[in-house]
């Protein structure tokens, strides 16, 4: 006979309720099947699931990671978790004490998927970078170097965006940044054929049998070579700061007496350039004087 689980009354076999209290009697029939359940649970191996699973707003399909768009209703698909990244960057940016942390911070930032991010970082990136400094420092892990290549990534996300406001101020801003690039190109081509152009010219002047264009033609050329030696010095300042940066040799801004270079090519422009002015006029005006006189 079995009793009641929850007063001890012993009931009658076959009933279902206590008499006393009414409780539920569970039978034989119902006990084995619990236990059966029970044991059956503990035998076969759970499921663990872990992570997040993305879905649209508006129609529920699964967005998968980096998407910007929903694959079934098209809807942006905009995360404020990467807003608030951008707002976390620009602070971490602004709280960075040297240029070397400032382009690990730009290099290492992740771009947003969102339109609206992107063109919101898009118009960050354009108003730090400087295309004259970019192309002057070029070969160096720069910090507008840094800015490029993420203003890089922003127009080949951009690329890939059905038409709207957001997509045409990127490509917007990026055709403004390409064109001051190739810009800066020029004007560093230029720079750099200047001396050697005004050389040549100083050069064909001199030998003229006009009196003004021969003085004319020296002044060209003292110009000429003071401008090749100046843009000499600042190559090999480049290549030194560049090295240092990579960690192949150190800046050194005073050398041991027994250590430093002698002759033209330890000397600065300045005193280059009035070693050549010096002889020009000590050896080149008298003759081109005689000259005239004959």
């Amino acid at each position: 006979m079995p009793f009641c689980s929850k007063c001890g009354f012993k009931v009658q076999d076959g009933e279902i309720f206590c008499e006393i209290c009414g409780n539920r009697i569970r039978t034989n029939t119902e006990r084995t099947a619990r236990q059966s359940s029970d044991s059956s649970r503990l035998s076969k191996p759970g499921k663990i699931y872990e992570g997040n699973r993305h879905t649209c707003l508006h129609c529920g399909e699964i967005i998968n990671s980096f998407a910007t768009l929903c694959p079934s209703c098209g809807a942006e698909i905009r995360d404020t978790e990467s807003s608030r990244a951008l707002e976390k960057f620009y602070n971490d940016l602004q709280r960075a004490r040297d240029d070397k942390a400032k382009i690990s911070l730009i290099r290492t930032f992740p771009i947003p998927n969102s339109r609206e991010d992107i063109c919101e970082f898009m118009y960050l990136a354009a108003s730090n970078f400087d295309a004259k400094l970019y192309i002057a420092n070029r070969d160096g892990d720069s910090l507008h170097a840094a800015w490029y290549s993420q203003i890089e990534k922003c127009y080949h996300k951009a690329v890939h965006f059905p038409g709207g406001t957001e997509k045409d101020i990127i490509m917007k801003l990026y055709g403004q940044i390409q064109e001051k690039v190739k810009q800066a190109e020029s004007n560093k081509s230029a720079a750099a054929a200047a001396p050697w152009i005004l050389i040549a010219a100083g050069i064909a002047l001199t030998v003229t049998k006009v009196k003004y264009l021969s003085y004319a033609g020296v002044i060209m050329l003292i110009i000429g070579i003071a401008l090749a030696c100046v843009q000499s010095d600042n190559k090999k300042e480049e290549k030194a700061k560049k090295a240092a940066q990579d960690g192949t040799l150190p800046i050194q801004r005073s050398m041991p007496k027994n250590q430093q270079e002698e002759g033209f090519s330890s000397w600065g422009a300045g005193k280059k350039t009035g070693w050549v002015v010096l002889n020009l006029y000590t050896l080149g005006i008298p003759a081109l004087m005689r000259r005239k006189k004959k």
